[in-house]
């Protein structure tokens, strides 16, 4: 699978960066529907020697193997689809057509979901090993010096890790931003120790492909180093080359490692979430692309909530604390009389609102409800993602209709006039972070990503702009401009037929999405 993963980068053009993205998410689904099956029917559990060459039989099935589990992700999404009652399937002479409920996959929202949530100008680290092996001008010159020390033998490249080029490697990777907030913990400690655990093991492997690649290239290995591209080294040696990085404790170092092994504390591994492949005696393996081009800290929480869920619960309010912080401080630079966690009452009544935003210039009250969610990961995520959504706006309907009649109470409680209340606009919105949303079930409240949301707050003339310009839609990914619609061909067993199914390609950046959304408010405001 590494070696797949590579040719994606070495052996695809340009111009095909977004189906790089596509393949390198699906593989990862591909590898633990594989794994799967092996599990359920490969009862010899007998001990082998781990293999050291490529035998070109198991490498042809392993592919045939990883080609199914692509096929077999298809039709759990379109399974997913059809129980959630989201499909139809219109039978043609020659094809089935896949026909999903535009409210409910709306291509727009999916968009935005594909574009990710991370800083729109990062360059992440599979970006860079990207771009490090197709353009000689972009690779920095640690990477040739680790080259430099590589050696070959019996067919293998061959290194030593050292920690100096290891620091000056590091100076070439960005800092992802960090996702737990203030407080939330792990078993091996809170969010400190965990940047500092994610960044040298992706500083370690990120070294490991450095020098199996680029060192095969430069010693001219037939196969490019495919043997060696997997990482396999000892838990022992693992430890000590993630304690010289980040200068923790190895008793805590090793509850990091055993976590993201696969199998630990689950009945359902999935590799995307425990990169770590544990191969007896002490050994361990880890697929660096594989891991690499996770989301880290996401995949963390991810297993967090399966491992030890109710830890997971008990924590989960730090999120929702966390987007109330980071917006509060932004509405209250514009409209100081906004507030957070705000009870609304009137004699036995009340309503409770996570951000109540008032603007006495253009006389308009923004009710925000506000709902952070963990990144879904699989189709049933996202449909259970989406009903969260819906529940949303059905509650915010409900307070909106209850302050409508109650605005110079809202007024009062914010601390501003209210003797002209009945002038005043009450409007909603649904601020959703860690997912891309979904179409709102009222066209008069819209369903917004947090970045969006904020975005717009920044940069609106007036809150009563904003409204508009959030109802107006006109902020949402466009066709043919940020994403394309393409038919995907799925050959499934039991049809006859091939199922034909609308999918998306993204065309833009999320930089050029962001410069978008800026433009949509300008226009907007004219």
């Amino acid at each position: 699978m590494e070696d797949n993963l590579r040719m994606l980068f070495v052996g695809t053009d340009d111009s095909k960066t977004s189906l790089i993205d596509h393949l390198l998410d699906a593989y990862k689904y591909s590898a633990r529907f594989a794994l799967d099956r092996i599990r359920r029917e490969c009862l010899d559990t007998s001990k082998v020697a781990f293999p050291k060459k490529v035998v070109p039989r198991l490498y042809v099935q392993t592919g045939e193997l990883l080609q199914a589990g692509m096929d077999y992700m298809s039709a759990t999404r379109l399974c997913s689809a059809a129980h959630a009652k989201t499909l139809s399937l219109q039978e043609r002479a020659e094809n089935i057509h896949v026909e999903f409920d535009p409210a409910d996959h709306d291509m727009r929202y999916s968009t935005i979901e594909l574009l990710g949530h991370m800083p729109p100008d990062l360059l992440d680290h599979t970006t860079n090993l990207y771009r490090w092996a197709r353009r000689d001008e972009f690779r920095p010159e640690i990477v040739d010096t680790i080259a430099q020390t590589t050696r070959i033998s019996g067919g293998m490249v061959v290194y030593q890790y050292h920690t100096y080029p290891a620091i000056k490697l590091a100076e070439e990777m960005e800092q992802y931003p960090l996702l737990a907030p203030d407080g939330w913990r792990f078993v091996w400690g809170g969010r400190n120790e965990t940047t500092l655990l994610i960044n040298a093991l992706c500083i370690r492997c990120v070294y490991h492909w450095c020098a199996v690649h680029f060192g095969a290239s430069l010693h001219g290995l037939r196969g490019v180093g495919q043997e060696s591209l997997l990482f396999v080294t000892t838990a022992q040696q693992l430890a000590s080359e993630l304690r010289e990085m980040s200068s923790l404790e190895l008793p805590v170092i090793r509850k990091f490692i055993d976590y993201l092994t696969l199998g630990y504390g689950v009945q359902a591994p999935d590799p995307a979430l425990q990169p770590i492949v544990a191969l007896g005696e002490g050994r361990m393996a880890i697929p660096c692309l594989l891991f690499l081009s996770s989301n880290y800290e996401r995949n963390l929480l991810t297993l967090q909530a399966r491992i030890g869920p109710k830890s997971f619960d008990k924590l989960s309010g730090l999120f929702e604390q966390a987007m109330v912080s980071g917006l509060l401080p932004l509405a209250k630079t514009r409209w100081p009389n906004a507030k957070e966690n705000l009870t609304i009452r009137d004699g036995k009544e009340f309503e409770e609102i996570d951000l109540l935003i008032p603007d006495p210039e253009s006389k308009t009250l923004l009710v925000c409800e506000l709902r952070w969610m963990l990144q879904p990961g699989d189709p049933r995520e996202v449909h259970n993602r989406k009903k969260v959504c819906w529940e949303k706006v059905t509650q915010l309907e409900r307070k909106m209709k209850w302050l409508s009649f109650r605005k110079s109470i809202a007024l009062q409680t914010l601390g501003l006039n209210a003797e002209d209340a009945a002038e005043w606009l009450c409007a909603g919105v649904v601020s959703i972070d860690a997912f891309g949303g979904v179409l709102s079930s009222n066209v008069e409240l819209p369903l917004m990503p947090n970045n969006i949301f904020k975005q717009g707050l920044e940069k609106a003339s007036s809150l009563r702009e904003f409204v508009l310009w959030s109802q107006s839609l006109c902020w949402l990914p466009k066709e043919d401009e940020h994403f394309r619609v393409v038919k995907q061909t799925t050959k499934l067993p039991g049809f006859d037929k091939p199922l034909v199914t609308l999918g998306i390609e993204k065309l833009c950046s999320p930089l050029i999405y962001r410069t978008f959304v800026d433009s949509s408010l300008e226009q907007s405001s004219r």
